[in-house]
């Protein structure tokens, strides 16, 4: 395989990917995010040429890789829920999350993605890897990272299922669950595997959720049959509900308020549609007061 074969399963000019490769670090914007505790998260997001090279690559290398079971993350059909899913009504559950997950994963562990997934060569793993790390590891925020960062922990993936001893396990992201009775003796488990992979475990970042307790899982509700979005995200639609009330009485521009609702009562009806058929009533109860007769 030669870069001219790379050129033509991705469906450009090899010369593209000559004048990219090495002016790469020119395509990337970034910016920061808060994430729950109040720490910055640093978000990457490629432009131009890149970012169409990225898309390409995700959309006819990485999409179409069979990944394992246990995996949820991007991987088509799978989702936060159905992730939850595998882990509802159960005895236990463990979390386990994997401390910078995306920056850990290195450029020496994407050229071995390529090279030991894939099968591609020394020219084609090195053209690729070029393509989808920055500063030394993958970016968070381009299309390529999460099928990526997949393909680095699949060893450790495919090695808590061999070791399965009666317990339920999926992978989301940084994300990693284990479920069922025998749930706590797979943490040493998880632990040793993850680090084998070359990653390391969030400090304090290990829950174990018995039944009677809230057990949460990639934002799901699971200890009962059918996974539920949680009462207070619930109840923040609500506060959404009333700032858009306030909103309306001022004058003030609604779109994006309005979009941002609607998409979360749809969350919420994903798994619980009478919880939001009645939020849905309490926006137009907002939004056309003059026909209240519900």
């Amino acid at each position: 395989m030669s870069l001219r074969w790379l050129a033509a399963e991705l469906g450009v000019d090899v010369a593209l990917l000559r004048f990219v490769a090495p002016r790469a670090d020119t395509y990337y914007r970034h910016f920061f995010r808060s994430k729950r505790n109040g720490e910055q998260r640093r978000i990457d997001k490629t432009i131009g040429d890149l970012r169409f090279l990225q898309d390409r690559i995700t959309e006819r290398l990485l999409r179409p890789h069979v990944f394992p079971d246990s995996m949820h993350g991007c991987v088509k059909g799978r989702s936060p829920l159905t992730n939850a899913r595998r882990h509802t009504n159960q005895s236990c559950v463990v979390g386990v999350d994997i401390e910078s997950f995306y920056p850990s994963v290195t450029c020496a562990q994407v050229y071995a993605v390529w090279t030991d997934a894939f099968g591609y060569g020394p020219p084609i793993s090195s053209m690729l890897t070029r393509l989808t790390t920055r500063h030394g590891h993958l970016p968070q925020g381009v299309p390529t990272s999460g099928y990526l960062a997949n393909l680095a922990i699949s060893a450790a993936c495919q090695r808590l299922e061999a070791a399965n001893s009666g317990w339920r396990s999926t992978f989301y992201a940084d994300d990693i669950t284990v479920s069922g009775e025998s749930a706590r003796e797979a943490i040493e488990v998880v632990v040793s595997a993850v680090r084998d992979a070359g990653f390391s475990i969030g400090r304090d970042k290990t829950a174990v959720m018995s039944r009677g307790r809230a057990q949460r899982v990639t934002g799901y509700n699971v200890d009962r049959d059918n996974p539920s979005v949680p009462r207070e995200k619930r109840e923040l639609i609500r506060c959404a509900i009333n700032e858009l009330r306030m909103r309306l009485r001022e004058g003030r521009d609604t779109v994006k308020l309005e979009r941002s609702i609607a998409g979360r009562i749809n969350h919420v009806r994903a798994t619980n549609r009478g919880h939001a058929d009645r939020l849905q009533r309490e926006v137009q109860r907002v939004l056309e007061p003059e026909k209240i007769a519900w």
